[in-house]
């Protein structure tokens, strides 16, 4: 009986927090996913912000909790497709499936491929869910020929200046589709796009001056060359 009551209480507050979020991403539509407000929020849900704490205890709660559901989305969305069998034909089905969610909401986008929050990084749970999905991603372009890491590295940020571009061709705002890699203090790389494998990409309009690399994928230096580039284009179709 005891078991049965707190399953109904935990599944009632997640419930709750299933509507929280959506309620905070319909509020992202119209403010942007930076200046979504905690008051204005409680105000939408017709509670006082104070209220809001008994559910997520910061805004970087909320936005966590926001990335962990725009990457399940993401991870059903891929999970559901019906891939060719042909390795290329899947590459390009798999990766124009990634590319439409992506900017098919500019919120979301923003909140799971690019850093908008200052301070903001996701819990070791919710980022679980974005490396789930690279991990498919990954999968998918060994099965079509492309292993090395350098490669995929390569390919993925061009997967992200196409979506870069499209998003800043929306938005009217031009932004350079070449994306970098920067190493950390550790000497090791981040994950790409807060997803996952040895490279985190950031537009070039984001970083200072004294930062700005060359985009991998046109530096031999680092291992990833012309080949990699060509081989990589090739397979997602850009070229015959």
């Amino acid at each position: 009986m005891i078991g049965t009551a707190t399953l109904t209480i935990a599944q009632r507050r997640e419930a709750k927090v299933a509507s929280i979020v959506a309620t905070a991403w319909e509020l992202a539509h119209s403010q942007g996913i930076g200046g979504l407000s905690l008051h204005a929020l409680a105000r939408e849900l017709g509670i006082r912000q104070p209220s809001l704490y008994a559910y997520f205890d910061s805004k970087h709660a909320l936005y966590d909790a926001m990335f962990a559901d725009g990457n399940r989305q993401l991870l059903e969305r891929v999970d559901a497709l019906k891939l060719p069998r042909e390795p290329r034909a899947a590459v390009k089905a798999f990766m124009r499936t990634f590319v439409e969610f992506a900017v098919e909401d500019e919120a979301r986008c923003a909140l799971l491929f690019q850093r908008p929050i200052p301070g903001f990084e996701p819990s070791s749970e919710s980022y679980g869910y974005a490396q789930a999905v690279l991990a498919r991603a990954v999968d998918v372009l060994n099965a079509a020929g492309i292993e090395r890491q350098g490669d995929i590295d390569c390919f993925v940020a061009m997967v992200g200046g196409l979506i870069d571009a499209q998003v800043s061709r929306r938005s009217s705002v031009a932004s350079p589709a070449c994306w970098q890699r920067f190493p950390t203090t550790s000497g090791r790389n981040p994950p790409i796009a807060q997803g996952g494998t040895s490279a985190r990409w950031r537009s070039t309009c984001s970083a200072p001056p004294t930062r700005r690399r060359r985009c991998a994928c046109s530096s031999t230096s680092s291992g990833v060359g012309s080949h990699s580039t060509s081989k990589s284009i090739r397979i997602i179709g850009l070229t015959a």
